[in-house]
């Protein structure tokens, strides 16, 4: 009869044990976290509500901030915990579904900006509109495939596993913050929608401006 040793946790490794430096990146990952989450969410009312939007590139971005806002809920709350926690550990099944789900949010967010960037060079009109309507979801595009491929494409003798530590995080926390920032925050049709939809709310309206 074989001993069999059965795995179930997983000592989390990476981020420094100074814990003044610790408490710093909680409360930045957390303004990060909150931001990107409310954000999205505004986002996805806002094209429900004003019937402007109601367009399939519109629906496609909703569709983003929610897959941005699962994707972001599946990695940073756990993070957020470990901070301050002394016990910096997870369970077999606890890290097989966060693997899980956040190969499956990362996937379809792949799907999603292919099919909006086929869709802006089918709907745009002229030389102008093109570069105006693409500009912004090139640059998602760069940054967020550019961030996976020196993640996972470099040569193995250049491994760090502090430059793991790095890109693995502004690919799951920063990114989902920058897509909203890229396709939302700077698009002028849905900073007059949020006027038309929230009208006088003070905060909102600091959020999207």
């Amino acid at each position: 009869m074989k001993n069999v040793t059965e795995v179930t946790i997983f000592v989390l490794k990476g981020f420094p044990d100074n814990f003044e430096l610790q408490v710093i990146l909680f409360f930045l990952f957390l303004a990060i976290y909150l931001f990107t989450l409310m954000g999205n969410l505004g986002l996805i009312v806002l094209v429900i509500g004003d019937s402007r939007l109601h367009n399939p590139m519109y629906y496609f971005l909703s569709v983003l901030s929610s897959v941005d806002a699962c994707y972001s809920s599946v990695i940073t709350p756990n993070m957020l915990v470990d901070f301050m926690s002394k016990s910096k550990v997870i369970s077999f099944l606890g890290c097989a579904t966060q693997i899980f789900l956040a190969t499956t949010f990362g996937t379809t967010e792949c799907f999603l900006l292919a099919a909006m960037a086929i869709l802006k060079i089918h709907s745009a009109e002229g030389r102008r509109k093109v570069f105006s309507t693409c500009g912004s979801h090139l640059t998602g595009v760069l940054i967020y495939y550019g961030t996976i491929f020196s993640m996972y494409a470099r040569p193995s003798s250049s491994y760090s596993l502090g430059h793991d530590m790095i890109v693995s995080t502004f690919y799951t926390i920063v990114i989902p913050m920058l897509n909203l920032i890229i396709y939302s925050l700077s698009n002028q049709d849905v900073k007059e929608a949020m006027n038309r939809v929230f009208g006088k709310n003070w905060f909102i309206n600091k959020v999207y401006s």
